[in-house]
């Protein structure tokens, strides 16, 4: 049980191995009945429609997940090349050694942003219902949400690619460095309606239960190389904060005789699936609007705003927070 339950919340929280899918193109599908998770001001041309996990003798065949990948820096061609010379039947990524005598390396780092983000989102519907009663379409959803929001500074991927060689004398900046992750179930009720001739409108009432969350609330980080002694000096001012059922962590501190860092835990890995499944102590709210106005019989203009809205995570509260100045001067070895 505590394997499956480590399992389900690697899945949810870290869903990084999974292919990328836009869902922009949800939003001109209107005869799909989800295309009103994106725009509630949609309406389905079914009477009556039933759908979600929960539910597939209804002839559904594969899950209704939805799984969206995005970064702001980098494509495929970007991290994946074919070599030169004796790698020139092989792909390499920019940090291989052969990208290095390439110039496929700095091609790289000159694409970085000085701030970058790789986003991951994966939703999995596990009912939805939609039924249209005279001027109105109303529907109900229960969804499984897990997003995930890794940042990095361009400085953070110079000094992994080429080490401090080029930075003496500078600061790197490490900031921007962090984990934004959550899982958590969202129960939708929504109501779409037409008004005159041009107007469609529409809205989702949203209750949020969430089950696990890791947020970096501030992360600035700076590397400076000495340029006479090569020693290594980091400024930290950081703070991160967790709610997950797993474990409690009672106390941290830095063990100087030992150089590391020691978290004290109190753990709760008994925990049952059922308990963090039906978890219902972080609660929160979020709302959805839509609007599509038809101009004319060929243009129409479309509007949403999604997940407006807020979680209270009460459950296994932790904050943990790093502001020191530490000087690295090498290993002495004999």
């Amino acid at each position: 049980m505590k394997k499956l339950i480590i399992i389900l919340f690697a899945i949810f929280i870290f869903p990084s191995v999974l292919l990328a899918q836009q869902s922009n193109t949800m939003f001109y599908m209107h005869k799909v009945p989800q295309s009103n998770f994106v725009n509630p001001a949609i309406r389905s041309e079914c009477k009556v429609h039933v759908g979600g996990a929960i539910v597939p003798f209804f002839g559904q065949v594969f899950l209704p997940v939805h799984i969206n990948y995005s970064n702001n820096s980098f494509g495929y061609s970007d991290i994946f090349r074919y070599g030169t010379g004796a790698y020139s039947d092989s792909l390499v990524h920019p940090f291989h050694p052969n990208a290095y005598e390439s110039g496929f390396t700095q091609e790289f780092l000159d694409r970085m942003r000085q701030q970058n983000f790789i986003n991951f989102e994966m939703h999995l519907n596990l009912l939805n219902l939609g039924i249209n009663i005279k001027d109105y379409y109303l529907t109900f959803n229960i969804t499984e949400k897990a997003d995930a929001r890794f940042g990095f500074s361009k400085d953070f991927i110079e000094f992994l690619a080429k080490g401090n060689q080029d930075a003496y004398g500078r600061t790197l900046n490490m900031g921007w460095l962090g984990l934004n992750a959550k899982h958590y179930r969202e129960y939708s009720l929504g109501a779409q309606r037409k008004f005159g001739d041009k107007l469609h409108a529409g809205a989702h009432v949203k209750w949020l239960f969430g089950k696990a969350n890791l947020q970096t609330t501030k992360n600035d980080i700076k590397l400076r190389t000495n340029p006479i002694s090569w020693s290594w000096m980091l400024e930290t001012d950081m703070q991160m904060s967790t709610s997950s059922p797993f474990f409690d962590v009672t106390n941290y501190y830095y063990d100087y005789e030992t150089d590391s860092l020691v978290f004290e835990t109190d753990s709760t890995l008994d925990v049952e699936i059922q308990d963090y499944m039906l978890n219902r102590k972080n609660y929160g709210f979020a709302l959805d609007l839509g609007a599509i106005y038809d101009l004319t019989d060929r243009i129409s203009i479309h509007a949403s705003l999604l997940d407006l809205g807020f979680i209270r995570w009460r459950d296994h509260p932790e904050t943990f927070t790093s502001q020191c100045r530490f000087t690295f001067h090498g290993l002495s070895i004999n």
